[in-house]
């Protein structure tokens, strides 16, 4: 089970809780609770959101991607105006 507010659906802990504040759904099946992601509850389903700690990761790792990729010294001046 996982215990949600009902204001406005944020998950805040595993377990049945059910009060004037909090309501409970079943507990999904789903690898991403273990992997980081906020979840809440909208209409009865859990929706999964990336934390901002996961999104600049991703980012971080697309740039260095990108720097990895670049053919010359123009491409790498792109790429650091864009971190700059």
């Amino acid at each position: 089970m996982l215990s949600y507010r009902k204001i406005d659906g944020q998950v805040i802990m595993l377990g049945k809780i059910e009060n004037d504040a909090l309501s409970f759904v079943e507990l999904p099946d789903d690898p991403r609770m273990s992997q980081g992601y906020s979840m809440r509850i909208e209409n009865g389903e859990v929706s999964y959101e990336k934390p901002v700690w996961m999104q600049n990761k991703e980012k971080k790792d697309k740039l260095v991607d990108e720097i990895a990729k670049a053919k010359d010294l123009n491409d790498l001046k792109s790429l650091l105006l864009k971190i700059v």
